[in-house]
Order: structure tokens, then sequence, then C-alpha cells
């Protein structure tokens, strides 16, 4: 038995168990506020040179009040994010440099009063700092590709109330590189091409790892199939690691990567018949050793584990046409997916995975006349099981959101404004235990293009 799982022996297959007391509906208790800005630019001096940015702010909060009895009589969870991207695109014949910064940083402050965990006020700020150039050179018959990457995440908590349980500071940085080959053949309306791609990440809590991902394309006309297999390796998130403790989950800090060997074959139609249509269809299989998957434990906490071994597969397919050239568009998008424990054990083995839900279907439709548009979307997603051993689930639900929106241009500068009815049917569903997701609300944006 590993480490990880050592840390939380006192569970004894607590998933088996279908005594859930503690699984109380909130939605009715839980009053949330939540505020969001966002805003975008793009500069292009000349025809080679493009700068875009993107920013990105939201601010909340949420009241736990009595519902959930003994665990937070009163309890309430202050959330502030912050996303800034910036690209630098230089495009000259056949070479193309990219730069690309991204800042992520979030603020978060919980208090909870006489609980049985003796309550906390508990302030955790977390940032993300990276920074890549990628430079490509593309022929007639070959490309290659050379990206570098640097990362650093940094992770800050303190309880001021109990400084014995503040998770203290965590810094991380990570290195890459990616290096990527194509080549091209053609033989009359038959295009060939293979690829190559390997990855290198340097690590400080763990060894230089390579990972990589060969691949085949072949291309007669409109209709194009490839096959793709390669391997995957991924460190713990902060958040995996240093969740602040609360009434929903705990971190769990001896998580170790995840390691995966990936798959995939598919095949596509594009651009065919007078109605423009493209479908795309997708197989694929993972197998992972490690996966890191959030489970219930002691408390009805949720807390993330390493599974010995696991598998994901499906199919996934999507078919977009033109209804009405340049007026109604349509798109589908159907995901099957079979993920299953493969961890030895009587209530685990060949059972679905926690919080990997079975089946997902999105259907987009969007009306264009002169300068209004009306966008409708249909959002089903099927069985989500919530325990290892697949004793309690979450019931498959539907969501409808409607979007009407104006477009007017003030001499070089686009005005989109967009008013949203979100969850029109007021569905009452959770894609998380206890955390019943909102239901009919609205939403105004306005975006400006220069």
């Amino acid at each position: 038995m590993d480490e990880a799982t050592n840390r939380f022996s006192y569970i004894d297959d607590f998933d088996a168990d279908e005594n859930d007391n503690g699984s109380i509906e909130t939605r009715n208790n839980t009053a949330t506020r939540h505020r969001s800005f966002w805003m975008g630019a793009t500069w292009q001096p000349t025809r080679a040179i493009q700068w875009d940015n993107q920013g990105f702010f939201s601010k909340g909060r949420q009241q736990l009040p009595g519902p959930l009895l003994e665990l937070t009589p009163d309890a309430a969870n202050q959330t502030e994010q912050t996303h800034f991207a910036s690209q630098l695109l230089i495009d000259r014949q056949q070479w193309t440099i990219t730069s690309r910064s991204v800042l992520d940083y979030s603020f978060q402050h919980q208090t909870a009063r006489q609980t049985i965990f003796g309550g906390h006020d508990l302030t955790t700020t977390t940032s993300m700092l990276e920074q890549s150039l990628k430079i490509h050179q593309n022929t007639d018959w070959t490309g290659i590709s050379v990206e570098g990457s640097w990362r650093r995440e940094t992770l800050d908590s303190q309880d001021n109330l109990r400084p014995q349980n503040s998770l203290g500071e965590h810094d991380r940085q990570t290195v890459a590189v990616v290096v990527v080959g194509e080549a091209t053949w053609k033989y009359r309306s038959l295009v060939v091409s293979p690829g190559l791609a390997v990855r290198y990440e340097d690590f400080p809590s763990a060894s230089a790892i390579f990972t990589n991902q060969a691949g085949l394309s072949l291309e007669l006309e409109k209709l194009t199939t490839w096959i793709k297999f390669g391997t995957g390796y991924r460190l713990p998130d902060f958040w995996e690691l240093f969740w602040v403790p609360d009434v929903y989950a705990v971190g769990n800090p001896l998580l170790k990567p995840e390691e995966s060997f990936d798959r995939e074959w598919g095949f596509r139609l594009a651009e065919f018949s007078p109605l423009h249509i493209n479908f795309v269809t997708t197989i694929f299989q993972q197998d992972y050793a490690g996966l890191i998957s959030w489970v219930r434990g002691y408390g009805n906490q949720f807390y993330p584990e390493n599974l010995d071994s696991a598998r994901i597969r499906g199919i996934s397919t999507s078919l977009s046409c033109s209804l009405w050239p340049n007026h109604l568009t349509t798109d589908v998008t159907l995901d099957l997916k079979d993920p299953r424990n493969l961890t030895a054990g009587p209530n685990s083995y060949l059972k679905y995975l926690p919080y990997r839900p079975l089946s997902n279907f999105t259907w987009n439709t969007q009306w264009n006349l002169s300068d209004w548009y009306f966008q409708t979307s249909f959002h089903s997603q099927g069985r989500t099981y919530i325990r290892k051993a697949n004793t309690k689930w979450l019931d498959p639900f539907s969501e409808w959101n409607c979007t009407l929106g104006y477009q007017t241009h003030y001499r070089s500068t686009i005005i989109t404004t967009d008013l949203s009815l979100l969850n029109v049917t007021d569905e009452r569903y959770e894609v998380l235990e206890r955390y019943p997701m909102p239901g009919r609300h609205w939403a105004v944006s306005i975006a400006l293009t220069y």
C-alpha cells in the first residue's frame, strides 16, 4: 500500500457504506453572489504582426448557514479570481514566432465558527505565471517547431484563528521543451503526413521526464483519417495537494504524479454537400498508472488519491452544418465514455470512476439577421457515479441557455452586446454532491473590439 493510501487508511472502504447522513440538500439554503468582468483587445500594426490581449476578473461570495447542521452553523467563502493572457504572433512567410504570457491569481477567504473542526479563518492566495516562446518553420514538404516554456506556481495559506492549520507557503517551477516534426508526401490526390513530438520537462520535486507522441494522417480530397499514440505525465496541482480543508474537501500532500499511455483514431469529412457539412469521429483509449481521482472519505469530505490502474475509453462525434448560409448554423456533439477503475479490490475493480460522466450531448444553433443574432444551446449530461463502489450517483440532467445579441460599429470599434437567459427551464441539478448549481439566471455582457 502506497503512502497516499496509508495517510487515509482510517477510511476503510467508506465508499461502500450506504449511510449518507451528511449528504444534505443545500440548494435552497446557500446564498451565492457572483460578479465578473472580461475584456479583450487586439492590435495588428502590420499584416505579419498581431498582438492579442484578454483579461478576466470575478468576485463572489457564498454563505453556508444552518442546513449543514453541526458541520457549519455559520460559514462563508469569499473568492476573487484574475486571469490575463497576452500573445504576440509574428508570421514571416515560412517562419512563425509566437510568444505567450499567462498570469492567474486567486484570493480566497473562508470563515467558519463553532464547527466540529473548531472553526477557521483561512486566507489563501495562489498565483501562476507562465511564459512560452514557439518557433515554427514550414515548407511544402516538412515542418518543425520548437517551443520552450517556464512556469511558476505559488500558494500561501494562513489560518488566523488556528495557526496550526495553516498550509504555509509553497512554490514550484517547471521548465519544458517541446520539439515537433512533420513531413508531407503527395501522390495525386492522396496526402500522407507522419508526425513525431517529444516533450522534456524538468521538475524540482521529481526526475526529468520525457514524453512522446507519434501519428500518421491520410487525406484524400474531403476525407481525412489519422492515428496517434503517445505517453503522458502530470504533476498534481496545488489544489489537489493543498486544498484548503472545508466541509467539502481536503487536499492530499502525498499525491504522486500520474502517467498515461494514449491511443486515438479518427476520421473527418470536411465541407461536403451544399450544407457545408463537417463530420468528425474520434475513438480513444487512455491507460493510467496513478490516476488522480477525487473520492469521498471520512466526514463526507472529498479527497484526491492515486489509483494503481485505470482506463478511460470512448468515442466522440461532432456534426456541424449551415442550414441557411450566413444566417443559420448548427452543431451537435456527442461524447460517450467508459471510465473504469482497474485497481484490485472488491469495491473498486471494474467500477466506474467517480465524477466521470458517462455521456455528454451538446446542441448549439445560431441565427444571424443583419446586426442581430440569437443563440440557443442545449446540454445534457448522463449519469455520474460518485462512489468508488458505484453505490451512489448523480442523476442525468439537461440545461438550456439562450442569448440575444446585437453588434454595431462606431468608427473602427465593434461593439457587441449580449443578453443571456441561462438554465431556462430552472433545472435542479448537481455536478458535485451537496453543491447545487444555479437555477434560472441571466447575464449581460458588452465587448469592444478595436
